[in-house]
Parts: C-alpha cells; structure tokens; sequence
C-alpha cells in the first residue's frame, strides 16, 4: 500500500552478462515484481540505463554496447518499438523520457528483456546491465 499518493516508483532489472561470444538475438529475460494492490496502478515515465564493468563500477570504456531494450507489460510489448541501449547510454544523464506513460496495472506481469545487436563480436569483459524503470505508483479511488 502507498504511504503517499503518488508514491516514487523505481523499479530495476538487473542482467549479467558473461564474457565471451553472445550471438545476435541472444536475449536475457528478467521479470519485475511490483507488489501492487488490487487498487493501485504504476506509471512509467522514462528508463535509465548503466553498464558496470567486472568491478562493479561504472565503465566508461565499454564498447559492448548493442543492445536493444523491450518493456513488456501483460502480454504486450510497450511500446511496440524497442529502445536502443548505446543511444540512451551516449547520453549525459543515460536517461529517456517517454512521450507517454507505460501503465501497470495490478496483476499485470511486467519483464524488461534485453537483446543483443549489432555485429555479435565476443564480450570483451563480464557486464551488468541495469535497467530501471522512473515512474510513480497511485493510489486509484
């Protein structure tokens, strides 16, 4: 339940990927609980991404950045389109605001999937990939 309406929302899934070759259109799955009550609805405004390297710190020397970014909410693809990794990572902030919320409503499954691109060269080092999700939960009346 909401202490405060509307309440923050920052939901993150988290990837990890080994070293090695990961081929074309290998994708990583990960599904997102959002402990919603049967009245409440979640709002998402835009997604933040961050590429650690083995240390777990931030590398800003990663290349292996093709990627490409769905957000599936029940059982659609929202929106339809996916989002490029590199294009929001290259940017200052390595955030994307969307011109639309993406609405959650309760008991809708909600997995981010994150698929490779580009030209299938080997991963230079271990990566994890984080993706979170800006939004806002509400309280419906």
């Amino acid at each position: 339940m909401a202490n405060q309406n509307p309440q923050p929302s920052m939901l993150t899934a988290r990837f990890d990927v080994p070293t090695g070759a990961t081929a074309v259109g290998t994708s990583y799955t990960n599904v997102i609980t959002t402990q919603q009550s049967y009245n409440e609805i979640i709002y998402v405004y835009g997604l933040n991404v961050q590429a650690l390297g083995d240390d777990g710190l931030e590398d800003a020397s990663l290349t292996d950045i093709n990627w490409d970014i769905q957000i599936v909410s029940g059982p659609n693809s929202v929106p339809t389109n996916d989002f490029d990794f590199a294009y929001i990572y290259n940017r200052d902030d390595k955030t994307l605001a969307f011109s639309s919320p993406i609405v959650i409503t309760h008991r809708q499954p909600l997995q981010v999937v994150l698929e490779r691109t580009g030209a299938g060269a080997a991963m230079s080092q271990a990566s994890t990939f984080l993706i979170t999700l800006i939004g806002e939960l509400v309280v419906m009346a």
